[in-house]
């Protein structure tokens, strides 16, 4: 799990920035011993957090990098629903906060209707239920 969740992060940063600059910061969350521990003693927890983490990055294709593509969107939605089944609906909580005060610092708010909340949480119920 450790792996994939190296490779997401390795490759969503290197598309957005300098490809040095994504391996020495993938290198620093490998050896992080928070992410060594959750997943030698905790491994439900390691694939809610790489769930969250896919669902942030898709989500910050629409938002900041403002991607057109209905797939990030959705597909955001879709690992937030699959995180919300490995840990409850709680989950929801640290995604909508982090989306919330992003708009409301940057006065993005008319961007809000670009994450699709309406069938974004019809597809994020469909999967949790």
């Amino acid at each position: 799990m450790p792996m994939v969740l190296m490779l997401v992060y390795y490759h969503f940063l290197k598309k957005h920035f300098d490809p040095r600059a994504a391996f020495l910061s993938t290198v620093v969350l490998a050896s992080s011993l928070l992410t060594v521990h959750v997943e030698r003693h905790l491994p439900a927890n390691m694939l809610c957090f790489l769930l969250l983490v896919l669902s942030m990055f898709l989500f910050m294709e629409g938002l900041v990098f403002e991607s057109k593509r209905p797939l990030h969107i959705y597909g955001a939605w879709l690992t937030l629903g699959l995180a919300c089944l490995t840990k409850g609906p709680l989950v929801i909580l640290f995604p909508a906060a982090v989306i919330s005060l992003y708009l409301a610092l940057s006065s993005r708010w008319d961007q809000a209707w670009s994450l699709r909340p309406l069938t974004g949480v019809g597809v994020l119920l469909i999967i949790a239920v």
